[in-house]
């Protein structure tokens, strides 16, 4: 197996590099873990948690080995290490919601590391024509922003941002995938792929994307892209009538089941990141839920994401979060949730 080593940072005000290095052999390996805090490592429980530096691999440059059979460049943008190479990945920082040319342009000149955006298929604002991908959040059918304006906007900036793209639609992947991959070839930095495709907490009536067809299409199209599957939510305040806000629920084990068993019958083998809603994992049933889930996919890790105005139990997170370890967690919060995340203190 070729591998490339590589070294991370955080310099947050600097622009992101790019470095070749020779293997990443040493650091493929398996960190055991004390759950029970018995003082012995629970060998049954660690296959899923790869070491630090792997999973940093992944988020910034994406796997690096197969790519090249599959149109995708290996050459991997860096960060500096970050406490003796245990890389936390709750710092890496994200530009949310990114559907317009200046919330784009805003992101490649800022801090951001990965930029996130909605596609939709809809047309671009004083333009006739038929519909396209473009970059909005349903149920908006038209930007400023096409999904081809995107992707050719971050390559030619030259930084090697991460991109991520959240499908709400099926009937806008193919389209979007096939834009995507033409391009592959320049990308430097990673690609992710969300989709919610279960229906989740709490009687969340929102539709999922359907789960078996999407998953088919990321593994014909971006097999060693980094896939982010979770639920749909209701949580927060509803704009919808009658208007209430919704602050107890919880994430099940069935919720968990549902996934896992869409994942396994795809045969999904690409790294996996789960997103979960921050105000919905609080709960000791959400923890056993969430932990149990990850067992069932090594190479996976969690996502954790908040709308503004959700209520959060800080510290029923936190627990979760120590648990499974910030070298194991990506944090796209709002700014206030996520100063109280890197500031607390049991």
């Amino acid at each position: 197996m070729n591998t490339f080593l590589l070294d991370f940072s955080l310099i947050w005000t600097s622009a992101l590099a790019l470095q070749w290095s020779s293997s990443l052999d040493n650091d493929l390996q398996w960190r055991s873990v004390d759950w029970n805090k018995d003082g012995k490592p629970d060998s049954s429980k660690d296959a899923w948690i790869i070491s630090a530096r792997s999973r940093a691999a992944q988020v910034i440059g994406g796997f690096v080995s197969s790519e090249l059979k599959n149109g995708l460049k290996s050459r991997p943008s860096t960060t500096n290490l970050l406490r003796q190479n245990k890389v936390d990945l709750s710092r890496i920082k994200w530009a949310h919601g990114v559907n317009s040319k200046i919330q784009l342009n805003n992101s490649i000149r800022g801090n951001a590391m990965i930029i996130e955006g909605d596609v939709s298929m809809g047309s671009i604002e004083s333009r006739d024509g038929m519909d396209l991908p473009i970059m909005a959040h349903p149920p908006l059918k038209t930007s400023d922003l096409s999904l081809t304006e995107f992707v050719d906007t971050v390559l030619h900036s030259k930084t090697s941002k991460g991109m991520k793209f959240d499908f709400k639609q099926l009937e806008v992947v193919e389209p979007s995938f096939k834009i995507i991959k033409s391009r592959a070839n320049e990308m430097t930095g990673s690609l992710w792929l969300n989709a919610d495709i279960v229906q989740g907490p709490v009687n969340a009536s929102t539709k999922p994307v359907e789960a078996a067809q999407f998953l088919k299409l990321v593994k014909h199209y971006f097999p060693y892209a980094i896939l982010s599957v979770g639920w749909t939510t209701r949580f927060g305040p509803q704009l919808t009538l009658p208007l209430q806000i919704i602050n107890d629920g919880s994430y099940t084990m069935d919720h968990m089941i549902q996934i896992r068993d869409v994942l396994k019958a795809a045969e999904i083998q690409q790294p996996i990141t789960f997103p979960i809603r921050a105000g919905l994992s609080t709960s000791p049933e959400a923890h056993a839920s969430i932990l149990w889930l990850l067992k069932q996919f090594e190479n996976s890790s969690l996502t954790i994401w908040s709308a503004d105005y959700d209520m959060v139990d800080v510290p029923g997170l936190m627990k979760l979060v120590n648990h499974i370890g910030k070298e194991n967690i990506y944090i796209d919060v709002p700014s206030g949730l996520n100063c109280e995340i890197q500031h607390f203190e049991e």
